[in-house]
This record gives C-alpha cells, structure tokens and sequence, in this order.
C-alpha cells in the first residue's frame, strides 16, 4: 500500500532522496494551494499558523496548474505545416493557428534581440510586429520560452498555458525549433541565431546544435569516441589514491548537449544534414566533421563572445573524455588518441579558456605525457608545465616532474632526468594525501631507473626507501607493484636471473585482494617468461605464456603489451627448438610494429625482433642467411641513434654473431675483422643484459664455439662488481 503524502514528506525530511522528492512535486503543488486556499478564509487561522504559502509565481502556478487539454487543434495545425514550414508564417483564419503564430512571432522578436538589439525584426514575423510594441513582445517571448522550460522542453510552447505530460509536448519540440531558427534565418544574417546557443541551445534544431558542438572541437576529425564519452562516468584519481567516477551531468556542460551526444537517433537525424560529415576511417574510427563552407561561415558570423563560450564547452568535452593517467587505459585506439590530442593541442592555444579549468585540463594532459607517440609526449609535457602554477594541487606539479625526468631518461640525459626530480622533491611542499604520497613513489621509481642505467653500486639497499602507507589504496598498490618490478629489472641488470624471477613472481602475488589487471599482468608475464629463457627452463617458460597469447584478440596485437608477448614466446619457441613457429611470430610482429619506432622502448623491442630473426636462421645452420641478416641487424642499430647510443654493447654481440657466422661459412678474414671490431667495443662497454638471452646464453655459445675453432682470446666486463669473463 503507497505511504499517504504526509508520512513520505515526514520520511524525506529526515532522509532526503531528490528522485523520490521530485515525485512528489504534483503532489505537493496540489496541497500547498490547497493550504494556502484555507489559510486565505481566515484571519485566525492564518495568524495562528506560524507559516505562510507564497507561490514561486503566480502566472505560471496557474498555467501549470490545468489539468487537461484538447490537442486536436494544435496537431491539425502541426500536420498543416510540418512539410511545408515557411506557410506556417502566413496568416489565416484558424484561430489555433494564428495562436500558435503569436507565440512564435513573440519568441522569434525577442531571440533576434538576444543576437543583436538592433537588428530588424525577422523578415517572416515583419507583418505581425507591425501595430505592437516591441518590448511587449520580446517580454511575451521571454516569459513563453521561461515557461515552456518549466514545463520539461521548449516544445510545449504549443501547449501552453496547459499542463501536459512531457512525452505529448516532446512531439512538438522539433517543429518548434525548426519554425523559429526559420524566422531567425534571413538574408541579413543567415546563420546569427546561432549565437543564441550559450543561453537557448533548446531553441535550436539538433543538426544546428550538433554543427556547433563539432566546431567547438576544432570542426573536423573529431571521433565518434570522444562525443560519446559524455554516455559513462569520468574516472578520475581521487586524493585518498583511489578512482572515482563524475557523472557527465557534474562536468559543467548543459543538459541539452548531453542529452543529445546520449542519443543515438538524434544524432543519426541530425547527421541528415548535408553540412555534417559522418565517416569511418580505415581502421575502423568514426569521425565527424562540418563542411568547410559551414566552419567558414560560423567562424565569420559567431560574436566573440559566443565563441569564447564554444571553446570552453569543446575543452570541457575533451577533459571530459580522456581516461585518467597512471591507469594504462587502452581503450583508445592509437588513432583515437592521436585525434583527440591534435584536438587538445588546438584547443589550448586559447590560454584564457584553458587557465579557467587548469586543473582539468591538466588531468587531461597527463593522459598523454604517460605512453605511445614520443613527439606527442614531449608536446603534452610542454603544455602541462605552461600550465602549471603554484596553487593546483602537489600531485599535479608531481606528474609533470615525473615525465620530464622520463623524457630525459629516453634521451640518454641521466644527469638532467636526476636533475628534474631533485629540483621538485627540494622546491615542493610535502605530499599531504595519499595519492600524493604515490606520486612521491613514483618519482623514486625513475630515480632508481637512472641509477640501475648507470650501474651506480648503492642500487640493492635504495630500492626500498619509498613504502606506502598500510592499508595500501589502489595507486600505492600500482607504484608497489612498480617498485618490486623495479627490482626485478635491478637483478636482470647484473645478471642474476633467479632472483629476477623471485622477485617477479613475488609481484604476480602481491595483495591478491587487488586482482592485477589484464594490463600489468601481461608485461610481467613477459618478462617472467624472459627471465626462465636465461635460466634455460624453456618448458615452464612455454607454460607460462602460451595462456596468455591464446586471450591475444585480433585488434590488440599491435598494443606494445602484446608485442612484448610475442617476442617472449619467440624466444621460448628458439628455446625449444620450433624454428619455423618462431620465424612465424616474428613476421607476424613485423606486421603489427609501426613504422619507424621513435620511442626507445619500442626500438628496443624492435631490435629484439630483428636479432631473432638472425639468430633464427643462425640456429638453421643457413649462414649465408645469416650473415645477411646479422648485417641488416648492424646497419638497423646504426640507423636507430638513440637506440645505439644507449645499448652500445648491443654492438658487440652483432659483431661477435657476424664473426662466428663468417667462420661457419669459410671466411676467416671477414671473421676476423668483424671479432676484432668487437674486441675493441668490450673494452669500454660493461655487458648489458636488456635483451634476453642475447647477452647471456648467446653470446657464451657464440664465443665458446669461435674460442674453439681458432682460440682468439676474449675478455667481457660484467656488471654488479663481478668478475670479468675471459676466454684466453
């Protein structure tokens, strides 16, 4: 049985609900008049009673306060006209008609007004205004469209003054707005009433709406993705280190926008319009775009004003619908976040509009400082610390500090990559959250980075100087899970693979009440499968993996994590003997690698695909093959600089492999030639252990194998204080 009204306000008072009190409102209207009615009959009690009944306003209680309505004459005049808009402006002797007519003659004077107080009244409504004051007008114009709000749409402007349910009114919403952008339309200024979108985007048609939201976003190549976003919850990093989610309805952009990016038949009807440009691109991305013809036109007739207002609401969009950093959201594909950023990166060459959301547009930025596009990494992190000032929050400044020092450690600059992070952690103030605090963690990750890269002696007891705080949230799990795979890469430096693996399968297990996500999971299942390959345990390492590889989808394999799966299981394959699987899986890879890798990691891993490849044939006993091949893997590290620069024993075990491969096939000159060559490289270079395999097993078996066909000597230094390996 339903609670009678007065126990629900009773129940509300004490536990407030805003959906369950909006469904009282009819309700409650009914009642307050009718206390209010009772309180007028009499003095007394009107004195005695300690409150007293005043309507929000009087005119429209009473509009709203109808019950019922005969439609038929609105929807004869509705069919009449609803092909045929530009005879709705011509008088006739239909009373119902000519009604509907003032109100939208009304509307129409007082919108040219908003645009421009003094411009001409439109041309269709010219013979209505003639005989009426001007300002009375604009004033019913206003109250209409004040009233019609109320009532749920600007369509039932054809209701009023009645009380209808929303979904009657809704039918009108379109022709409403279809009549009056209309009258607005003249030769004078075409397409001026689009200025009315800031304060009336429900007077506008949604194909008009839609025209300026894509222009907000710069007006072309704007994915499909991005207006959507608005459809879920942001997610964002809160202090206490934990992700929350803001509604879209939070996020500052009006209910009109939203509504129509949340509706698919809207914007497939307002795509209708030969102006608005829907496409799928290549790899599937849809984009949206206005004409070129439509993005000069609105740029000509848009006051400053108006346009400040667009560019707001696009950089909010934007902010909206980047996914939150430290999280390694790939739900964007590469192509979707490279137009997003072009979009981005447009959009803050207006710095007013983007200092007025510093703190969201930072967010924003951040998203694209932490993974893919080397060149835009480097634009992203410029554009956070333009925006950086010292009032937004610790972790902010933090984020930036930390991918400035990452970009450094990219360009082989240790000493500057150092630098940034001292400079922050001496000029900040202290951490004062949880996220913050994190942040911190970080930011000793990629000083202990640096320190593993320079081989300093003190890395074994600084690892661990940085601990969360018990119970740990979600982001100082993430930096923990870091920092013990931090440790796992300090093993692998110097060469001490078990405890490589002890510290990576430590990782898997970290708090298990915290699932590892499919993201973290699979480059340390990678690495995991590395560190059993340079134990030799080929069999556990094909164990390991082959799970993971048969989840790989189609769409994915060109994501960095699922290329590091590959070249893992790569090496398991050559491991075990499968030559012709791995040589499969390499070609595969090459497929999915994006030309011209610019970021070291990726050059690493392509590096990686293209020593197998020569080790492949090496294995196969082709030698002719393999020359070939150990020759393009030389020229390939060459051409990659940065790469080269970084890895310079790489150079060593290419040479050393060219050697023995010259030997197998008769050639002892150019084996010669090409061993010295690699003589003269390990007396300066330390080996290095950052291709699996490679530098360990490989390259043992190479020099074992040429020390016993002509008992060249050789000596390598090895890191961690260990002493050198010599073959005399």
């Amino acid at each position: 049985m339903t609670a009678c009204l007065c126990s629900n306000i009773s129940h509300l008072a004490k536990n407030f609900d805003e959906v369950k009190a909006k469904e009282l409102v009819p309700q409650l209207n009914r009642h307050l008049a009718a206390i209010r009615s009772l309180l007028s009959k009499s003095k007394s009690l009107s004195r005695d009673v300690q409150y007293s009944v005043t309507p929000n306003n009087q005119r429209a209680m009473k509009i709203m306060s109808i019950q019922a309505i005969d439609m038929n004459p609105v929807n004869q005049v509705c069919g009449r006209f609803r092909n045929n808009l530009a005879d709705f402006w011509i008088p006739s002797d239909d009373a119902a008609h000519g009604e509907l007519r003032r109100r939208l003659a009304c509307i129409s004077v007082f919108l040219r007004s908003k645009s421009d107080d003094q411009a001409p009244s439109p041309a269709s409504v010219a013979s209505f205004v003639q005989g009426h004051k001007l300002s009375d007008l604009r004033y019913a114009g206003k109250k209409y469209i004040k009233i019609a709000r109320k009532l749920g749409g600007i369509g039932a402007v054809f209701c009023l003054p009645l009380d209808v349910p929303f979904s009657t009114h809704e039918d009108y919403t379109e022709i409403v707005q279809l009549l009056v952008s209309q009258s607005l339309t003249d030769s004078v200024a075409p397409y001026a009433y689009h200025n009315l979108f800031s304060e009336y985007p429900d007077i506008l048609p949604d194909f008009s709406k839609l025209s300026l939201i894509i222009h907000s976003l710069g007006g072309s190549d704007v994915p499909d993705a991005l207006l959507k976003s608005v459809r879920s919850p942001q997610r964002r990093w809160n202090p206490d280190g934990e992700i929350e989610s803001n509604h879209s309805t939070d996020s500052g952009i009006s209910s009109e926008i939203l509504e129509l990016l949340s509706n698919d038949d809207r914007l497939d009807h307002a795509a209708t319009d030969p102006n608005i440009i829907r496409q799928t691109l290549n790899d599937g991305t849809v984009s949206w775009s206005i004409s070129p013809e439509q993005s000069s036109l609105l740029a000509g007739v848009l006051l400053p004003e108006t346009a400040e207002s667009l560019a707001l609401l696009g950089l909010k969009l934007i902010c909206y619908a980047c996914p939150p950093c430290y999280e390694g959201n790939t739900s964007w594909s590469s192509q979707v976040k490279q137009m997003v950023w072009t979009l981005l990166d447009k959009a803050l060459e207006r710095p007013k509009t983007a200092a007025s959301l510093r703190s969201q547009v930072l967010d924003a930025i951040l998203y694209f400082c932490e993974r893919d596009s080397l060149a835009i990494r480097r634009r992203a992190v410029e554009r956070a610390r333009v925006l950086l000032v010292k009032s937004v929050p610790y972790y902010l400044h933090a984020s930036v500090a930390l991918f400035q020092s990452l970009l450094c450690r990219m360009d082989v600059d240790l000493v500057q990559s150092d630098f940034v992070i001292r400079d922050f952690l001496c000029k900040s103030r202290p951490p004062v959250s949880r996220r913050d605090d994190a942040l911190r963690g970080r930011l000793h990750i990629s000083h202990i980075e640096n320190m593993i890269q320079r081989f300093d002696d003190d890395v074994a007891s600084s690892i661990y100087e940085w601990q969360g705080t018990h119970p740990l949230s979600a982001l100082e799990i993430d930096v923990t899970r870091r920092l013990q795979g931090l440790a796992a890469k300090f093993f692998q430096s110097i060469g001490d693979f078990e405890k490589s693996r002890d510290s990576l399968e430590q990782y898997l297990s970290l708090n298990p009440s915290e699932p590892i996500t499919v993201r973290m999971r699979r480059p340390i299942v990678s690495r995991l499968t590395d560190t059993h390959c340079e134990i030799g345990d080929y069999h556990r390492a094909f164990k390991l993996i082959q799970p993971e590889i048969a989840n790989i989808a189609d769409k994915e394999k060109r994501s960095r994590p699922v290329r590091r799966l590959l070249l893992a299981s790569v090496e398991a394959s050559i491991g075990q003997g499968r030559l012709d699987e791995a040589e499969s899986t390499l070609l595969e890879l090459a497929e999915a690698e994006a030309p011209g890798p610019d970021d070291l990691t990726d050059q690493l891993m392509h590096m990686r695909g293209v020593i197998a490849r020569a080790r492949v044939a090496h294995e196969r006993e082709d030698f002719e093959e393999a020359i070939r091949r150990w020759s393009s893997a030389l020229e390939e590290n060459a051409r990659l600089e940065q790469f080269n620069q970084r890895y310079q024993f790489t150079a060593a075990v290419l040479y050393l492999s060219l050697a023995h491969a010259y030997l197998s096939a008769g050639d002892e000159t150019s084996g010669r030639k090409s061993w010295d060559i690699a003589a003269g490289i390990v007396k300066t270079q330390r080996c290095e252990f950052w291709l699996p395999v490679v530098a360990s097993q490989w390259l043992r078996k190479i020099v074992n194998s040429v020390h016993e066909m002509t008992g060249w000597p050789f000596r390598i230094m090895l890191p961690g204080r260990k002493p050198d390996m010599t073959w005399v």
